[in-house]
């Protein structure tokens, strides 16, 4: 039974005394016996600092010199889970009520009793994941014995400008007044009972989301506008009482009583922002009585007590304010939505030349309209001829793509074409050297909604996007894309996409535009209605996403019919415990055995849903992965990832197309848009998903894509090796949990948009630079962080060039230990002996390192390196003769400097330094100053090897 395998346990207990007995009449309850822990108080004594035994702040410092104080805590949900249950508009914010109770705990202890006043500056937002750090600083006295106290916080995971945040201030004191009064009799015989049994339903509809740890209201009496309420800690909380001094869940329940008649805040959220007379009178209390008494048009006076009437708390006035989404920020650092903002480019003066290879969009005919000069070829194989006729090899080709050039009509059919046909130009590109390393601009016209008012056009250039953008970030400067519109001014522009050191454009009547996430806004009016009576079918259902999503349905938004389809049906592991779980839960669960991509298929499926249930909401989350480099990929492995996707997407979309649906919802990838090196195939198939979700949209249908990061626990990404795991963190890419990531969809599912990416965003942990996409969203220190390298790039070079020939060799050798080190996670040491592949590397490696060793040393290397020189050691040695050529030195064919100075002078000061090479050449050279050299002639296309070869034999430029 434990191992998933069902039992007849009428036949297994036959022959034994067992015998069924009735279950009790009411729930089961449950206690937790195992001790709970969280991280106050650990180590600080080791530290030499004070450990408090709070739970909020871990430790105390106070200064040799100074009568202050300084303690400090960090809040995660991971250690402090009934955070998690106090929201605002979404997001998890710390309750003002426990930013009252740090600065009481912080008075304590410098001998005060009372907090005088206290202001809060800005929402302390504790993180899904990750934590914030606390600090909480009194002051030294001043002589009427007051003490200033500030409250700070900062991310734990920060980018290094990431400074303190002040969150509120105040100032503490010792107050001898005694006579607070709390009502003798409860309730009050003339107090008129209030029914609060949905009232926490009401708040959630103004944006005040409490869980069931904030929950607090037991029972709730008015008199007029007075308020007195019986205010309650849970179980699991009532452990914790004790720790301390009055339990910040307490506190803030007596504001949930406002909108019952103390205040007008009925209708919008309202959050504390001043508190003035606080004072705590004992400690360690789950139970309390609180009476609320308004004392202004948005403030109150409250008393706390016990059950036995003596005073627990009081507070002289708090101040209330209504407060907004956008008062709060970004809906949550984990929710992106994509858009096209203005690049910069260089301004352009006149017509180029262009190599254009193809026919389609008619682009060979409007650049020559619009004064260009145009070499025009049929395709790649008439392009190379040409080379090989003594034509030059061009710096750029553009290669205009139309995704429904194969005449089909079938929309599914054209994807697989049209990512069949990039491939194959993609691999011919980067196998044939006769192209040199020469960019391919993949020129599109309605691939992308770059507008809000644009259409999608070309759904199989959409798709097949994607995988250019993947065969980008494997071979960068190789790859470009461009989607222009009809405008001439674009036509003029287009020069212009070579400048601004995009993979990705969009031409909008000249304008440049490239794409950019942006953190995604909480409001949303779209609020998905999940059918209690309809049926709700999911797709990949037998896989771990589609499990999660299922239980979430029903447990959460009440979904009582769901059709669970996959291509195993019933025979899936876990389905059938899948479907006891949820008709457990009080849910009809429905398996069919069914491959979505089988248009017939799925419309016997459909067709078998009965009209007393009618389907009205979608959710595809099928797929599989079949990853390797673009130069590996053959028709067979796109075709295999991109059907559950692709054709099981437009099929759902065909045939339900006249159903009332409610929600569409796509399991969409971050790959779509970030082009994940080795997944072009899943990265064109998740773009397919991102267009048809706007497709829909523009045909007045339900439709919403969500393009997910990596999941921790769950899906695809989840069975990553430790290596590919390392590479998504080096791009920044976390791991949603999955309780986070239910709670993703739940808001992206808020939102009145086509396209959402969910994902966890760890800014920190970026390495190298910093993907396009992201730019918006990344500080500026990243960019700093790259001129930085840059820099440290050229000290290495100079450092080689001054070297001895073996110097040189061992340290490319210690480099090339230290980027595969970085590469395959390793942290000890990489022998040099051992081949690549013995080491770990596949073929996405040897492209990482390819790129990460050209980034240092300028090199343009194959993406074959790895393999043409398998040892770390022989991998040295050939980048050292590639930057240092060994040129025999023969009495005829010596130096000839007054040459060389005349070629050098034409490279530009700038693209020298650029390169990293204007030191070391001018110290190779045992040059003059640099002013010497010409400031403003430019010769393109000279490598670091083609400049090196130039110093040595003054060679033809």
């Amino acid at each position: 039974w434990v191992r998933g395998i069902p039992i007849d346990w009428t036949t297994a207990l036959d022959t034994t005394t067992a015998h069924p007995i009735a279950l009790p009449t009411y729930p089961f309850q449950r206690q937790r016996y195992w001790p709970s822990t969280t991280d106050a108080g650990v180590g600080a004594d080791g530290l030499g600092l004070e450990a408090t035994g709070h739970p909020l702040l871990a430790a105390a410092v106070r200064p040799a010199e100074a009568d202050s104080l300084l303690l400090t805590g960090r809040l995660a949900l991971g250690t402090q889970p009934w955070l998690n249950d106090h929201r605002v508009w979404n997001k998890v914010v710390f309750p003002g009520a426990g930013l009252v109770e740090l600065a009481l705990a912080a008075a304590e202890r410098v001998g005060a009793d009372t907090l005088e006043d206290l202001t809060l500056t800005t929402a302390l937002i504790v993180p899904e994941d990750g934590a914030v750090d606390i600090q909480v600083a009194v002051a030294e006295a001043d002589h009427d014995g007051r003490r200033s106290v500030t409250i700070h916080a900062r991310p734990t995971v920060r980018d290094a400008t990431d400074d303190w945040t002040r969150i509120a201030m105040g100032t503490v004191c010792t107050d001898a007044t005694t006579d607070v009064d709390f009502p003798t009799v409860w309730p009050p015989a003339d107090a008129e009972a209030v029914d609060v049994a949905d009232w926490y339903d009401t708040l959630d509809a103004t944006g005040l989301e409490y869980g069931p740890a904030f929950q607090g209201l037991r029972a709730v009496w008015r008199r007029d506008k007075e308020i007195f309420a019986d205010i309650g800690l849970t179980d699991e909380e009532s452990k914790q009482a004790d720790s301390f001094g009055l339990h910040p869940i307490l506190l803030d329940a007596t504001l949930h009583t406002l909108g019952l008649g103390a205040l007008p805040v009925a209708d919008e959220a309202h959050v504390p922002f001043a508190w003035t007379g606080v004072r705590r009178w004992s400690t360690g209390h789950s139970t309390v009585r609180a009476h609320i008494v308004p004392v202004g048009p948005a403030a109150v006076a409250i008393t706390v007590g016990d059950t036995a009437g003596r005073l627990v708390a009081s507070v002289a006035s708090s101040s209330v304010r209504p407060v907004t989404p956008d008062q709060l920020g970004p809906a949550t650092e984990s929710l992106f939505d994509l858009r096209w903002v203005p690049v910069a480019a260089e301004p352009v003066t006149e017509p180029a030349a262009w190599t254009v290879v193809g026919d389609g969009l008619g682009l060979a005919e409007e650049l020559t309209s619009a004064g260009h000069r145009v070499d025009a070829y049929v395709d790649l194989t008439g392009l190379a001829a040409a080379i090989d006729a003594g034509a030059s090899v061009p710096d750029t080709v553009l290669i205009p793509f139309d995704g429904s050039a194969d005449g089909s009509g079938d929309v599914a059919a054209a994807v697989h074409s049209a990512c069949h046909r990039i491939s194959a130009a993609a691999r011919s590109w980067l196998s044939d050297t006769r192209f040199g390393t020469a960019r391919m601009v993949i020129v599109t016209r309605g691939a992308i909604a770059a507008q809000p008012d644009e259409a999608i056009t070309d759904l199989p250039a959409a798709s097949a996007r994607g995988l250019v953008l993947s065969a980008h970030t494997e071979n960068p400067e190789r790859f470009a894309l461009v989607d222009i519109d009809i405008e001439p001014a674009s036509r003029e522009a287009l020069s212009g996409v070579l400048e601004v050191g995009e993979p990705q454009v969009a031409l909008r009547a000249g304008a440049l535009l490239g794409a950019r996430l942006a953190a995604a806004g909480t409001a949303g009016t779209s609020h998905t209605q999940w059918p209690v009576h309809g049926t709700v079918l999911v797709t990949g259902a037998s896989g771990a996403l589609g499990r999660l999503v299922a239980r979430h349905l029903v447990s959460e938004h009440g979904v009582r019919r769901l059709l669970l389809v996959s291509r195993r049906g019933a025979q899936a592991p876990g389905m059938a415990d899948l479907c006891a779980e949820l008709s457990g839960r009080g849910a009809q669960a429905f398996v069919a055995t069914c491959d979505v991509a089988d248009r017939e298929a799925l419309a016997r499926t459909l067709a078998d849903i009965p009209a007393a249930h009618p389907l009205t909401a979608v959710i595809h989350a099928a797929g599989i992965l079949d990853d390797g480099v673009v130069g590996a990929l053959t028709e067979q492995r796109i075709d295999a990832v991109l059907r559950p996707k692709v054709d099981a997407a437009w099929n759902l979309h065909e045939l339900t197309r006249d159903a009332e649906l409610t929600a569409f919802v796509l399991f969409s990838s971050v790959a779509g848009i970030f082009g994940t090196a080795g997944q072009g195939n899943y990265a064109a198939a998740n773009a397919f998903l991102d267009a048809l979700a706007r497709h829909r949209r523009e045909q007045g249908l339900v439709g919403t894509a969500l393009g997910w990061g990596a999941w921790a626990e769950s899906g695809l990404a989840a069975a990553l090796d430790t290596a590919n795991r390392a590479r998504l963190a080096r791009a920044g890419i976390g791991g949603l949990t999955d309780t986070h990531g239910l709670r993703l969809f739940d808001i992206a599912l808020r939102q009145d948009t086509a396209y959402l990416v969910p994902m966890l965003l760890d800014r920190a942990s970026i390495v190298g630079e910093t993907p396009p996409v992201l730019r918006g969203l990344i500080r500026p220190h990243h960019a700093q962080r790259s001129r930085e390298a840059d820099s440290g790039n050229a000290g290495f070079l100079r450092r080689l060039a001054a070297s001895t020939p073996a110097d040189r060799e061992r340290a490319l050798l210690d480099l090339i230990r230290a980027e595969m080190s970085a590469v395959l996670g390793y942290s000890g040491h990489v022998p040099d002996g051992r081949t690549f592949t013995d080491l770990g590397a596949d073929s996405l490696t040897a492209l990482e390192l390819r790129n990460r060793l050209t980034r240092v040393t300028g090199l343009r290397l194959s993406s074959t390196v790895l393999f043409d020189h398998p040892t770390p050691a022989q991998l040295a040695r050939m980048v050292c003769d590639e930057l240092f050529p060994a040129v025999p030195r023969n009495a005829d064919d010596g130096f000839d400097e007054a040459r060389f100075r005349r070629e050098f002078a034409a490279v530009s000061i700038s693209r020298l330094r650029e390169a990293g090479l204007l030191e070391a050449l001018l110290a190779l050279l045992d040059s003059g100053p640099a002013e010497s050299v010409a400031d403003e002639a430019v010769v393109d296309g000279l490598g670091i090897a083609d400049l090196i070869s130039l110093a040595h034999e003054g060679a033809e430029s």
